[in-house]
């Protein structure tokens, strides 16, 4: 059975977006929401940081192991959309 590819994320094309943000002090959340990817860290920058690691290595292992488009395409909770869209508009 086929997956679609829900954000049209290809190994060719494709974005992924990152959200870190506080969850309690001390204590951030980094979120990359189109692969699924969670990490925690102490500082936001940090947070940052890890999660764009975390994302690129994650991409980069995708296509070297050709591995389906549909991991490129796994959408985080709800809730981590939930927050995004909430610091959107802010």
């Amino acid at each position: 059975m086929k997956k679609e590819l829900i954000f049209g994320n290809t190994k060719e094309k494709g974005k992924f977006t990152l959200l870190a943000y506080q969850e309690k002090p001390n204590y951030y959340i980094g979120v990359c929401l189109e692969f699924n990817l969670l990490i925690e860290a102490k500082t936001p920058n940090e947070a940052m940081q890890k999660i764009k690691e975390t994302a690129w290595f994650y991409l980069e292992n995708v296509i070297k192991n050709k591995l389906p488009d549909y991991l490129l395409n796994e959408p985080a909770s709800s809730k981590y959309w939930k927050k995004f869209l909430e610091l959107m508009k802010k």
